[in-house]
C-alpha cells in the first residue's frame, strides 16, 4: 500500500476531491492537513491521516514527508502564486531535503512550476518510454496514475521528478564506456581538424583516450615556486561578474527573476535549462563564488608556459560556458547516440577552438576561442602530486571523486585538485580580490581541505576566516614547514589543458620531507561542519573519497588505470618527465 503526502494551496482543498477519490479506490494511505476542510465525508476514513497538532506544524510535516512513499503536489493557478515562504513551499522543500520522489499534478492553463523546467523528469504520464521500476510496481503507483487520468480529465499531465534525478543520471552516463568512447571519437575528430592550422610542433593530446595537452614550465624545476618569480607579468583583467540567484531564491519563475537578476535575460534556452538543473539539483550551491578564468596562456617557442592572464568570473559563468558543452554531449548521447556521431560537424560548430597567435618576440598566445557569441570562462584550477615518505618509502596520494563532484564523477584523481577560487566574500572590493590572485595560496588551501579535511577553508565558511587565509591554523602550519622547518616544498611542473572540460590545470609537485612526521591535526572552528578536527589522510570530503597513499614506484601503473582522471594523468606525465633525466634535481635533492 502506497503512503501519499498531498501538498496543495489551502484555497484548492475543494478541488482535491476527485484526486482523493482516485487514491482511496486503490487503498492508498493519504496524509493531508485537514480532511474535513476538503469535505466532511472524508472524516473518519481510516486511510486518511491529518494534522494532529497545529502548534507543531513544521515537525509534523517533516515526519509525514519522511514516512511517505511519494509526495503529490497539486499545481494550480492559486498554488503558482504562493510566496516562497508559504507552508506550501515548505512542504516541497521538505520533500527535496528528504530525497523523496515528488510528483506534480498540473491543472490546465497553468504555467509549469520552476522545478519542472529543470528537466529532472523520470516519468511522464501519459507518454512513451515509461520506466516502470520496482518501487512503482511495489507501491502500486502506476495504477494510481492511470486511475487519475482516466477519471480526472482536467489534469493535463503528471510529471514525476526526483531530487537530482536527471543530473545524477547524466553523471552516471558520463562514466559509461560507450559514452566515453563516443565522446572521445567525436572530440578527436574535432581537434584533428583544428590541428591543421597549428604548428607541427604544437603539443598533441596524450592519447586518443586522454584528451589533455601538456605545456611544461619554462623556468627550471630546481627552483621552488613563487608566483612573482615564475609569472611576473601575469595579469588580471578587472570586471564585475553578474549575479545569479541561489537555490533559496528560485521558487520565483525565471521570467520574474530577470528583473532582479538581469543576467538571466541574456541566457540562451539551453543555458537557462542547464542553470535551473544545476541549481535545483544543488550541484552548484554558490553560483556567485568568485574565481579566476583563463584569458590566455603565453608560450615560448618550445611551447613551454611562460606567463598567463586571467579574468575574474563566478562559478555559474564557468558552468554555463564550459561545463555545459560536455553536458550537451551527454544529453545528445542519451537522446540519440547515432545522431550524435552522424552530426559531428554540428558539434564542431559549438566546440571552442584552440586559437594560437604568434607574437613579435617569438612567443605564442594561446586562447580558447568560442565559435558563438558566448564568452568562455575556463576556470583556472590547481593540482598537485603530493610526494611524502611513509615507512621510509616515497608515496603519493590518490582519491576517488564522488558523485557529488561537479565534473569527472567516479574518476581516480591525484590530490589535491580544485578551482582557483578566492578565499573571501563575493562582495569584496577589487583590491582584496587582486590580493587573492596567488596560485601558491590556492594550492595550500586545496591541500589542507582535501588532504587534511580542513573544513574551515571551504568557501562556505566565511564566519571562521573573515575572508583571510592568515586566520587559518592549517595555513600557518604549512607556512612554518615551508619557511622555518624547510621541509614543505612546492615546485611548478607546467599547465595541463583538459580538452574535454576545457579547464587549464596549473600543475605542481608538493614534496614533504621527514619520515612520518606530518602533523596536521588541529581543532576546527566552523559551526557548519560536523567534523571538529583535522587529520592527515583519514577523512572523506564532499568531492573525494578514500584518500590512498600509493608507493611512488607504482605511479606509471596508476596512470594506466582506466578510471584515472585525464588531468591527473597529464600531471603524472609532467612529473615523470621532470624526474626522468639523469642527475635531475628531484633525485639529487630528495632521493639521496
Amino acid at each position: 500500500m502506497a503512503h501519499i503526502f498531498i501538498s496543495h494551496a489551502s484555497d484548492d482543498k475543494r478541488n482535491l476531491m476527485p484526486f482523493l477519490d482516485s487514491l482511496l479506490k486503490l487503498d492508498a494511505t493519504i496524509w493531508i492537513d485537514s480532511e474535513v476542510a476538503v469535505d466532511p465525508k472524508y472524516l473518519g476514513k481510516p486511510n486518511i491521516i491529518s494534522l494532529h497538532n497545529r502548534s507543531m506544524w513544521s515537525t509534523e510535516i517533516d515526519r509525514a514527508v519522511l514516512n511517505a512513499d511519494a509526495v503529490f503536489i497539486f499545481w494550480s493557478i492559486v498554488a503558482s502564486k504562493r510566496p516562497s515562504t508559504s507552508i506550501f513551499w515548505r512542504e516541497i522543500e521538505a520533500a527535496r531535503e528528504l530525497n523523496k520522489d515528488f510528483h506534480f499534478l498540473i491543472e490546465k492553463d497553468v504555467k509549469l512550476p520552476p522545478l519542472i523546467a529543470t528537466r529532472q523528469l523520470t516519468h511522464l504520464y501519459p507518454g512513451p518510454g515509461i520506466d516502470r521500476n520496482r518501487f512503482f510496481e511495489e507501491k502500486n503507483i502506476d495504477k494510481i496514475f492511470d486511475n487519475i487520468f482516466s477519471n480526472n480529465p482536467h489534469f493535463i499531465s503528471l510529471l514525476t521528478t526526483r531530487r537530482s534525478a536527471n543530473s545524477t543520471h547524466l553523471s552516471l552516463v558520463s562514466q559509461q564506456p560507450s559514452y566515453i568512447e563516443t565522446q572521445n571519437t567525436l572530440l578527436n575528430k574535432i581537434y584533428e581538424e583544428q590541428y591543421a592550422s597549428l604548428p607541427a610542433a604544437f603539443p598533441k593530446p596524450i592519447s586518443k583516450d586522454c584528451l589533455v595537452l601538456n605545456f611544461p614550465a619554462e623556468r627550471s624545476f630546481d627552483q621552488e615556486f613563487r608566483q612573482d618569480l615564475f609569472f611576473p607579468n601575469a595579469s588580471l583583467r578587472e570586471r564585475l561578474p553578474p549575479r545569479f540567484p541561489k537555490i533559496e531564491e528560485m521558487p520565483v519563475p525565471l521570467i520574474e527573476q530577470a528583473s532582479i537578476f538581469p543576467v538571466l535575460s541574456t541566457l540562451s534556452p539551453q543555458q537557462k535549462d542547464y542553470f535551473e538543473q544545476l541549481t535545483y539539483s544543488r550541484r552548484v550551491r554558490r553560483p556567485n563564488m568568485l574565481g579566476f578564468s583563463m584569458g590566455s596562456l603565453t608560450l615560448n617557442r618550445d611551447f613551454r608556459i611562460r606567463s598567463f592572464d586571467a579574468n575574474l568570473c563566478n562559478y555559474m559563468e564557468n558552468a554555463l560556458s564550459n561545463h555545459i558543452l560536455q553536458h550537451s554531449l551527454i544529453e545528445k548521447f542519451v537522446g540519440d547516440p547515432v545522431g550524435l556521431q552522424r552530426d559531428s560537424s554540428k558539434t564542431a560548430l559549438t566546440w571552442p577552438a584552440l586559437q594560437l597567435e604568434s607574437k613579435s618576440d617569438g612567443c605564442y598566445q594561446l586562447e580558447l576561442r568560442s565559435r558563438s557569441a558566448t564568452e568562455l570562462y575556463p576556470l583556472i584550477s590547481v593540482q598537485a602530486i603530493v610526494v611524502f615518505k611513509r615507512e621510509r618509502h616515497w608515496h603519493f596520494i590518490s582519491a576517488a571523486r564522488t558523485q557529488n563532484a561537479a565534473v569527472a564523477q567516479g574518476r581516480l584523481q591525484l590530490q589535491p585538485a580544485g578551482g582557483f577560487e578566492i578565499y573571501g566574500r563575493e562582495t569584496d572590493d577589487w583590491d582584496k580580490l587582486v590580493g587573492q590572485f596567488r596560485l601558491e595560496d590556492a594550492l595550500i588551501r586545496e591541500f589542507l581541505e582535501e588532504c587534511a579535511g580542513d573544513a574551515d577553508l571551504t568557501a562556505a565558511n566565511e564566519d571562521v576566516s573573515k575572508g583571510q587565509m592568515t586566520e587559518s591554523e592549517g595555513y600557518h602550519r604549512v607556512r612554518r614547514m615551508m619557511e622555518q622547518e624547510n621541509r614543505f616544498h612546492i615546485h611548478f611542473l607546467g599547465v595541463v589543458l583538459d580538452l574535454v572540460l576545457l579547464r587549464p590545470e596549473f600543475s605542481f609537485v608538493i614534496v614533504i620531507e621527514g619520515d612520518d612526521r606530518i602533523d596536521l591535526t588541529y581543532e576546527l572552528r566552523s559551526a557548519s561542519s560536523s567534523v571538529k578536527s583535522t587529520q592527515w589522510l583519514t577523512h572523506d570530503n564532499n568531492e573525494a573519497l578514500k584518500l590512498t597513499p600509493i608507493p611512488l614506484k607504482d605511479l606509471s601503473e596508476w596512470m594506466n588505470n582506466p578510471k584515472a582522471h585525464s588531468s591527473s594523468i597529464g600531471l603524472a606525465k609532467l612529473f615523470i618527465e621532470a624526474i626522468s633525466t639523469p642527475g635531475n634535481f628531484f633525485s639529487r635533492r630528495y632521493m639521496m
